[in-house]
């Protein structure tokens, strides 16, 4: 793996420990699951939408930051 991709992944997997480790006990798992109850086919829509969104958006990052350590400027 490059060393241009290491400081991006690793605020990626901050971002997801934090999201697992902080927001998923505190309040998400109590509202997914009484999302769940109310409309359990939806629910599942959603979470399956968020395991294909939040990588995809992992991957921009990560691609973003390859094009930023080697120069490239999209916005400036």
């Amino acid at each position: 793996m490059t060393s241009a991709l290491l400081p991006a992944l690793r605020r990626e997997r901050a971002a997801g420990r934090l999201a697992l480790f902080v927001a998923e006990p505190l309040f998400l798992h109590r509202w997914l699951a009484a999302r769940a109850e109310i409309a359990p086919e939806a629910t599942f829509r959603l979470t399956e939408w968020l395991h294909w969104t939040l990588p995809a958006l992992t991957l921009i990052t990560v691609f973003g930051a390859v094009l930023g350590s080697h120069g490239v400027l999209l916005f400036g």
